[in-house]
């Protein structure tokens, strides 16, 4: 049974704590000097609080959360990130696993692997913070899917999730499902919850690259559960080129994400989350950034947006202010950050005169200045020959601002690989 989280009609139920770690308790394992930790998947999470009423989270009370996730990278020894960023309480994981996905909720015989916590079976995880796994040691491929078992007994909290996951989670009628390979009944979800990353023990020479944006990079309109928006089509390139295949691609985006400005209703702005989301993630070296086109054009719809989120008009100047902001921070780690041009969106319902030419103007900013450490055309591959403010009716879902499946292999393809050296 499949139950659309858009159209859940239920509370959060409550979480009880039975024991408490500290975070203290994880020193960091002895890792070879050959060796790093690389993110391997990611979200950024977000707090259920966007899932508006009648639109709310399903309640998880004795049961398991089966979250299947898709690594760009393999190896040989991972761990996972669990997040209660957006708890309202502490969160209890009783038990925890991981597997190899073979087909949809199934695990592949003979591949779960329990997972701990400081050596413990059990963890309390205060709000507002994440939590690594041990590593454990499990043989997963590059571009595959892994499957995270979290067994809990008790609630409420509310749960941190990432709302455009495009894949299904599964959660069990009753009981610990942890170290089952065939996931007894459950309910599909269509939304993530907890998992928010994995990460993988690479070669020290590993490039992690970081892609940061709003829907057009989480990935809204690609597929359910086919792992094609552009990161994850990006991530096949690399793998598949001989100079590049040691590459891990991660997805930090949030769907209705601004630069500037932060909403409940779309998580924090991408500058406000900029340390956490993206400069944190294990061994990253190269940042992909595109992100602007809602702070454009969402003012022009306030009126149908949730009342309590504002959304004030910005400059072109404005927009150029908050990207050089982020390439202060990349640089102050000495990474490299890549800008991606706006893309098109006349016909669009937020589509405005006005609006373009701020894109328009910023656009050419990300070309000219230099500021970047390089540029993706995106803007230039998608608009339509016979009209450039509009995206190719060919490689969108049809609401004038969205890629489809064959747009985002566009996206993809597009990126110069000589940038990610």
């Amino acid at each position: 049974m499949r139950l659309n989280l858009k159209k859940a009609t239920q509370t959060v139920s409550a979480l009880l704590l039975t024991t408490a770690v500290s975070m203290s308790a994880f020193a960091e394992p002895n890792v070879a000097q050959d060796k790093k930790w690389a993110a391997s998947f990611a979200f950024s999470p977000q707090g259920s609080q966007i899932l508006r009423p009648p639109f709310v989270a399903v309640p998880i009370l004795n049961q398991t959360v089966r979250s299947i996730v898709h690594l760009s990278l393999g190896g040989d020894k991972i761990r996972v990130r669990i997040s209660n960023a957006f708890g309202d309480k502490p969160l209890t994981i009783d038990a925890a696993s991981v597997g190899v996905r073979e087909t949809d909720s199934t695990i592949v015989a003979g591949t779960i692997k329990t997972l701990t916590f400081g050596g413990e079976s059990s963890i309390i995880i205060p709000m507002g913070t994440d939590i690594f796994t041990d590593p454990v040691s499990l043989n997963v491929a590059n571009d595959s899917d892994l499957a995270i078992n979290l067994f809990i007994t008790a609630g409420p909290v509310l749960p941190t999730i990432d709302d455009v996951s495009n894949k299904t989670s599964y959660i069990s009628v009753s009981g610990d499902a942890t170290n089952s390979e065939l996931m007894p009944a459950h309910t599909e979800v269509d939304v993530s919850y907890f998992t928010s990353g994995v990460d993988v023990l690479a070669k020290r020479e590993t490039r992690t690259i970081v892609i940061v944006g709003a829907s057009t990079t989480d990935g809204y309109g690609s597929d359910m559960d086919a792992s094609n928006n552009y990161p994850s089509n990006l991530a096949r390139r690399l793998l598949a080129t001989p100079e590049f295949k040691k590459s891990s691609v991660v997805n930090a985006a949030i769907s209705g994400n601004r630069l500037l400005a932060g909403a409940s209703y779309f998580g924090p702005s991408m500058m406000a989350r900029m340390e956490k989301d993206i400069l944190a993630q294990s061994g990253v070296t190269h940042i992909i950034l595109s992100n602007g086109n809602n702070d454009i054009g969402l003012p022009e719809i306030a009126d149908r947006l949730p009342g309590d989120d504002t959304f004030d008009h910005v400059t072109a100047a404005q927009l150029i202010a908050g990207l050089k902001q982020m390439i202060v921070k990349a640089h102050s780690r000495n990474i490299k950050i890549i800008g991606g041009t706006f893309l098109p969106y006349k016909g669009s319902s937020f589509y405005s005169e006005l609006g373009d030419e701020k894109r328009q103007l910023v656009n050419q900013w990300i070309r000219t200045s230099g500021a970047f450490d390089g540029y993706v055309d995106f803007d230039l591959v998608l608009q339509d020959p016979t009209d450039p403010l509009s995206i190719r009716a060919d490689l969108q879902i049809g609401d004038n601002s969205h890629p489809n499946a064959a747009g985002y292999q566009v996206m993809a393809d597009a990126i110069d690989l000589n940038l990610l050296k």
